[in-house]
């Protein structure tokens, strides 16, 4: 999850685009919706990543 994150667009200040909604990440990369959504919170928690609503950022 890192990873397609980490090769997203992202501009400057570390902000991510993710144009597709989660769950089409999710089928993307052969997941779960839930995995996906677990993923993001796990990698908040550890601080890789800022989420606020549909944003998100790399720190």
């Amino acid at each position: 999850m890192l990873r397609y994150i980490q090769l997203a667009q992202r501009d400057d200040t570390g902000h991510v685009a993710i144009h597709p909604k989660w769950k089409a990440v999710a089928t993307e990369l052969a997941l779960t919706d839930e995995a996906v959504y677990r993923a993001l919170a796990h990698l908040e928690r550890e601080g890789v990543i800022q989420r606020n609503g549909k944003n998100l950022w790399l720190t």
